[in-house]
């Protein structure tokens, strides 16, 4: 996977949150990385509510 091996290749999107825009569906990974841990925070859908995570975080 791309992530794995490029993890900053993808913009930051909301504070060290960042997104990556899946080619084949309409969703989005959202992730931050810790050290060299890729943590995905989310799996939205670009065009049903794609900010629902952002809540859910803090």
């Amino acid at each position: 996977m791309r992530i794995a091996r490029m993890p900053l290749l993808h913009p930051v999107d909301i504070a060290d949150v960042r997104k990556c825009h899946l080619s084949r569906f309409p969703y989005t990974l959202r992730y931050a990385l810790r050290g060299d841990i890729v943590l995905i925070l989310a799996v939205s859908h670009q065009h049903r509510e794609p900010d629902y995570w952002i809540d859910r975080i803090r």
